[in-house]
């Protein structure tokens, strides 16, 4: 099993563990409490102990323990308001130790991840530069379910969420994290959508971080291909984009677009579905992120004609390729003055 694999696994199932471990005889022995619209001083104890045996747990790796955490966020808005405000106070000092088990660690952010509160808010944007992957990336997709209360919480909580998530996708390695990353800036996708300006130029800036590691790092970019997301987004957005959003869109999508037809073209179209699984995930990831850039340039460039890479993909033509990016070349210079001719590549490798 590949890295990413294994990353993606990792987090699904702490996912899946907090949210399908079977209760224990279907109580949590809070029913009480959850009836109640204010706790007194001796019931927050209770409950403070309670979570504090569960948090305990799940350090010694229970699922169940993170079920039951899970489970227990229901009842009055009080309680639950209570419940959240505990669970940070006594995960947070937690989840970041460095004896911590991995799954344990990130099962906790999950946890947080799942409660509907903004009281969770400030922590999982802690979590987001966690030097552990899984745990960054069950921040980002916290972050991406807590969306809604975010948007009630008023512009400057959209703001500094992603501007966050911004920050951290700049410095991302991982392609899982910086997919997540991505989802959760969709701040349209929710009942009551964001201003899809401030929206799209948040994306943008991380886009134009992202072009230029594709423009120096090549086929070794960090989370290589996690743009699928980014340019899906991107396509969505394009509504709260003006003319130079657009053009700086457009150069993000054709450095991008330019050096996957090149990894394409010079190494990955002889990869076959029988190679190693990390080739054939990369192989298959690129396919789609090049179909994807193409989507983007033809909906910001609206040529009349448009290039289609894609179709000599399919037919493993790696010099017809080139010769259609040189075409997207062409209308790339005119929109924004840069040069994306697959040959300036070559010369300078």
């Amino acid at each position: 099993m590949t890295t990413l694999n294994r990353l993606a696994v990792l987090v699904a199932l702490a996912g899946a563990l907090v949210a399908n471990a079977p209760a224990q005889d279907g109580e949590s022995g809070l029913q009480a409490l959850q009836s109640k619209t204010v706790l007194s001083e001796d019931e927050l104890g209770q409950l403070r102990s309670w979570i504090e045996q569960r948090v305990a747990a799940v350090a010694d790796s229970s699922a169940q323990a993170g079920s039951e955490l899970r489970s227990a966020y229901a009842g009055s808005q009080g309680f639950r308001e209570a419940y959240a405000k505990l669970a940070v106070e006594i995960i947070r000092p937690v989840y970041g130790r460095a004896s911590l088990k991995l799954i344990a660690a990130t099962q906790l952010v999950a946890v947080l991840g799942a409660l509907d509160d903004m009281q969770v808010h400030a922590t999982l944007i802690e979590a987001l530069g966690d030097k552990r992957v899984a745990v960054r990336t069950a921040a980002a997709a916290g972050l991406g379910r807590l969306r809604t209360a975010i948007a009630r919480s008023g512009a400057a909580a959209v703001t500094s969420t992603l501007n966050a998530l911004q920050t951290a996708g700049v410095a991302e390695t991982s392609t899982v994290a910086l997919k997540t990353i991505y989802r959760a800036m969709d701040f349209q996708a929710i009942p009551t959508p964001a201003d899809a300006g401030g929206n799209a130029r948040t994306l943008l800036s991380l886009l134009r971080a992202r072009q230029g590691k594709y423009a120096s790092a090549r086929s070794a970019t960090p989370a290589w291909a996690a743009e699928i997301d980014g340019l899906r987004l991107a396509g969505v957005l394009l509504r709260g984009m003006n003319d130079t959003d657009r053009t700086q869109l457009a150069e993000a999508t054709g450095q991008i677009l330019l050096t996957a037809v090149m990894r394409y073209a010079d190494e990955l179209y002889e990869v076959e579905d029988g190679s190693s699984a990390l080739d054939v995930a990369i192989r298959n990831d690129t396919e789609v992120l090049i179909q994807q850039c193409e989507a983007v340039l033809v909906q910001v460039l609206k040529p009349g004609t448009a290039p289609d890479v894609t179709a000599q993909m399919r037919e493993l033509e790696p010099v017809n390729m080139k010769l259609e990016m040189k075409k997207w070349a062409g209308l790339l210079q005119a929109k924004t003055g840069k040069n994306f001719d697959p040959d300036a590549v070559a010369a300078n490798p």
